[in-house]
């Protein structure tokens, strides 16, 4: 058999290995609970979980403020730039171990810099589309009322662009530093919380968020994984580490 014919082979044992599809199956069963979560939250959670924190008290308010700048781009994706740009100038000035490691730490740095960027720009793309109002803006308890196309901040609640990136930039981390997994999710709920307790956000809003942000991971780690052969490989789950090629 030709080297190109082993390639294939070898490339279509390990899509269709046992450990491939258990992750193929438990995305799609993380898929289906956050969708069945933004329809229970629909139906059932958004408008009381907002009635009650219309009034919070200002040292809660001033804490989820802060959370939320967790999950707020306009630091994540110039940080990742730089660091994008800072290990590919070193790559290209060093040799050796030295060189591999920078690269490395390069391709991570763009890894993270494409999910937040895409799953962004996606959200961004949805708000617009849908128009959902956020809460107040159409009256108390006014959960499904719609706007399309307005491109107005009012109504561009659904799904939550804060929790996307701080989902995304959890999620892009957590494949690179599998131990710090738990902390980083955990991270990841406080900022989609303090959505909610800000009030800027139906609980149903930060779901798809965590929706949008995950999905586009899914799509994104087998790219990087074949893009990114050369210099490492994206081990997912189930260990999720990196490891030179």
């Amino acid at each position: 058999m030709s080297k190109k014919g082993q390639g294939m082979s070898q490339k279509s044992m390990s899509q269709n290995s046992p450990a491939e599809k258990s992750e193929r199956q438990k995305a799609i069963g993380v898929i289906c609970l956050l969708l069945a979560a933004i329809v229970t939250s629909v139906a059932l959670i958004d408008v009381p979980v907002s009635l009650l924190f219309q009034s919070t008290p200002q040292w809660l308010h001033v804490v989820m403020r802060n959370c939320s700048r967790i999950g707020d781009s306009s630091w994540s994706i110039p940080l990742s730039l730089l660091l994008v740009a800072v290990f590919g100038f070193r790559a290209r000035i060093t040799e050796g171990a030295t060189q591999s490691l920078a690269r490395r730490r390069r391709n991570a740095s763009l890894f993270v810099l494409t999910n937040v960027a895409v799953s962004g720009l996606v959200t961004v793309a949805l708000k617009g589309i849908i128009g959902r109002a956020r809460p107040g803006v159409a009256g108390p308890g006014e959960s499904l009322s719609f706007h399309p196309f307005i491109h107005s901040s009012d109504w561009a609640s659904f799904p939550s662009g804060h929790t996307t990136t701080g989902v995304a930039l959890a999620l892009s981390l957590a494949m690179l530093f599998p131990r710090a997994r738990p902390v980083l999710v955990a991270v990841a709920a406080l900022v989609g919380l303090s959505r909610v307790v800000l009030d800027v956000h139906w609980v149903s809003d930060t779901f798809a968020g965590a929706l949008v942000a995950f999905v586009t991971l899914q799509l994104l780690v087998p790219i990087f994984r074949q893009l990114c052969a050369s210099g490492y490989r994206l081990q997912g789950a189930p260990r999720g580490q990196i490891v030179s090629a």
